[in-house]
């Protein structure tokens, strides 16, 4: 069985990350990538997933695919600091909100994914290729209510049961999702899943060799695999 880091590791080493001058979060201006946050918000059976739109739209080359509401932790650099945590929760809660009519601080909040190293997404915006280094956060919700999008970057909103179809997912979401809901599906399941998350995994791996991070390897693969990812967050 995999021994995953305590929740605590996350915790602290997002308070190393600041605010740069271009209003997103890393651990310095000058830092390959920077900071993502997406909520995986559970009720009973079904997640809360959100659909983007078009490219031109929503800056994302996966245009169609399905994913956890979420985005780029923003701050504004002109305020009075805040703690990393604050401004990622307040980046994640007006995310969720806008993009799934969600407010997950009526949800009861479970805290970091822990089962996740440095996940690693990418996307193009002005010509520029950039990479995101996303945070998953648990939610739960008591009760399904209806979701609707104020996002023109989401075409939709919707409760979808567990395990979601895996070919609909964008690679980064499809990862995420696997390695938190994979000691729960039974064999069969799995076996169908497979080649999806493997293929995510291939993918989310390029994304964070380009950047210099470590591979992002599938909830299957080997125990020492899986402990060197969830503890090779950047220093």
């Amino acid at each position: 069985m995999t021994t995953l880091p305590a929740v605590s590791f996350v915790e602290r080493w997002l308070t190393r990350c600041r605010l740069a001058p271009d209003g997103f979060m890393a651990l310095d201006p000058t830092s390959a990538w920077r900071l993502g946050a997406i909520g995986y918000v559970s009720c009973a059976d079904a997640i809360a997933l959100i659909r983007k739109g078009a490219a031109s739209v929503s800056g994302y080359e996966f245009e169609g695919s399905w994913a956890l509401p979420g985005g780029m932790v923003r701050g504004n650099v002109a305020e009075a600091p805040s703690s990393a945590h604050t401004i990622v929760a307040a980046s994640l809660h007006g995310r969720v909100l806008a993009e799934a009519g969600l407010d997950i601080a009526t949800c009861h909040d479970e805290g970091f994914a822990r089962e996740l190293g440095p996940l690693v997404t990418s996307y193009t915006a002005k010509g520029l290729k950039r990479h995101t280094l996303v945070l998953a956060r648990r939610f739960r919700c008591m009760q399904p209510i209806p979701l609707t999008t104020a996002d023109r970057s989401v075409t939709a909103a919707e409760w979808r049961k567990v395990p979601p179809v895996w070919a609909n997912l964008a690679p980064a979401n499809r990862l995420a999702i696997a390695h938190m809901i994979w000691t729960e599906l039974d064999d069969a399941t799995q076996y169908i899943a497979r080649p999806f998350i493997a293929e995510a995994s291939q993918i989310c791996s390029q994304w964070a060799n380009e950047i210099g991070l470590a591979a992002a390897p599938p909830p299957w693969a080997a125990i020492d695999q899986l402990n060197r990812w969830q503890s090779s967050f950047p220093a």
